[in-house]
């Protein structure tokens, strides 16, 4: 189920839970608040003629904002590149 209304407010949040801190993370909020297992699922960008990915949703807090591990993170670390797809 595609989340509209999201707008990314920092490029440079840290998320901590029980298991530690992540860094570097792209913070949104508005729209719909991600549920549980919801971690994963691309967090992209649709511009009505294209579609770009931005990052993964990584998880959120109980006040609504919300966290993604940057693209430019996931291609840096594994150097994974995306393919431009045409409908």
């Amino acid at each position: 189920y595609e989340q509209c209304g999201q707008i990314v407010t920092s490029l440079d949040g840290t998320r901590c839970d029980a298991l530690g801190c992540t860094y570097h993370l792209a913070v949104y909020s508005g729209g719909v608040l991600a549920g549980e297992g919801d971690s994963g699922a691309p967090f992209y960008l649709d511009a009505g003629s294209y579609v770009s990915v931005r990052g993964i949703h990584e998880g959120h807090y109980p006040d609504g904002t919300q966290f993604a591990v940057k693209w430019s993170t996931i291609h840096t670390a594994f150097g994974l590149t995306l393919d431009a797809l045409t409908p």
